[in-house]
This record gives structure tokens, C-alpha cells and sequence, in this order.
């Protein structure tokens, strides 16, 4: 983050750093609280919602764009409504985050058909998260209750959340889960290594 900060400064006149990471942060927030999000979301792919933005002509850099659109966030949520409509999105986008295993972000063909058939990779890359996330959740509780911190799952845990943080506050599609999926794999040879020496000392 330092280098790309720095990067970015000498580039741009301007440090990228967290929320400002992306100049395209702002305008996927604006794409996230659309009230036509799931209508595309997961299956259809964001670009045919985000042709339906206006960006007006006027801007002429990439920071431009995204103060602009920064700006307008701003605004629409300082409605309290406009926010709770947006909190309210969240479930359900952890729903698909754990458990769609259809080829997402797809784009009409020809006939205006979208292809949304099962992707069987997906069904073992949900099982890596949706195990290793009841694995690690189980193991803090057990140290909680035994008050011996198993910095392992703790650590796990903290990551797999970071992860996760900005794709439920955008939109998570199977190449974003891809990083998050190679995650929880390891962490679940970790934990059987773990248990395996952990049975063959006693």
C-alpha cells in the first residue's frame, strides 16, 4: 500500500491510500446502492448497470471521477433512509457470497440469453469458505471458553474478514472470491496438520 501510495503521488499528484486505494471505489459504492443493483447483481454483469450511469463529460481525470462520485455517495446517504436501504442489501449479498455456485456476471448473447449454468469449481470453492468460517469459529469459541487464544484462527479469522469487508460493502463475483477461496484452503490444511500432529502425540 505504501509503494502504490507513493506510485500514485508521483503519477497523479495525489496518495492512494485505503478508501482512495481505487479511483474507481466511489463509483462501484454508487453502483452498490443503485436501487436497480439486483436486477443485475449476481447473474447479469455490472457493466451493463454501470452504461446506465451518467458520468458527466466535464470530468477529465480519474480523480475527477471519483470526487464526483464521492461527493454524490455522500449525499445519498445522508438520507437515513437511502442508508437503511443499503444496510439491508448486505444480507443478502453474504447469502451469494456463500452459497451461489452459478456463472455470475454474465452478458446477454445474440438472442438477449444470459448463461447462468452451475459452475462445479465454485461448489468446492463455497466449501472451502463456509467450512473453514464454521472451523475457525468453532476453535475461537473453544478458546474462549478454555481462555487459551489460539492466535491461529484468530489471525484467520481477522484476514478472511478484511477480505471480505469490501465485497459486501460492493458486490463479490467469482473472480473476486478466488484470493478468499485460496485463503480458507490453506487455512484448512493448517488446521488438519495441526490436528493430525495434535492426535499422533497423544
Amino acid at each position: 500500500m505504501l509503494c502504490w501510495g507513493i506510485f500514485s503521488y508521483i503519477k497523479t499528484d495525489r496518495v492512494a491510500f485505503g478508501t482512495n486505494s481505487l479511483t474507481v471505489n466511489s463509483l462501484g459504492l454508487t453502483l452498490a446502492s443503485d436501487k436497480r443493483f439486483f436486477q443485475y447483481y449476481p447473474d447479469k454483469s455490472m457493466d451493463l448497470l454501470l452504461g446506465k450511469i451518467i458520468i458527466p463529460k466535464s470530468l477529465k481525470s480519474e480523480w475527477d471521477i471519483f470526487d464526483y462520485f464521492k461527493k454524490k455517495n455522500k449525499k445519498y446517504f445522508a438520507n437515513k433512509d437511502n442508508l437503511i436501504n443499503y444496510i439491508k442489501t448486505i444480507p443478502k449479498k453474504i447469502l451469494i457470497i456463500l452459497f451461489h455456485i452459478k456463472r455470475d456476471s454474465s452478458h446477454p448473447d445474440e438472442n438477449g440469453n444470459y448463461d447462468n449454468k452451475i459452475r462445479y469449481s465454485l461448489i468446492f470453492n463455497k466449501l472451502f469458505i463456509n467450512i473453514s468460517i464454521c472451523l475457525s469459529l468453532f476453535y475461537i469459541i473453544i478458546s474462549i471458553k478454555r481462555k487459551k487464544i489460539y492466535k491461529d484462527d484468530f489471525i484467520f479469522a481477522t484476514i478472511l474478514g478484511m477480505s471480505l469487508l469490501p465485497l459486501v460493502a460492493g458486490w463479490a463475483t467469482a473472480k473476486h472470491l478466488v484470493p478468499v477461496s485460496i485463503l480458507c484452503y490453506y487455512y484448512l490444511v493448517h488446521k488438519y496438520l495441526i490436528i493430525k500432529q495434535l492426535s499422533s502425540s497423544s
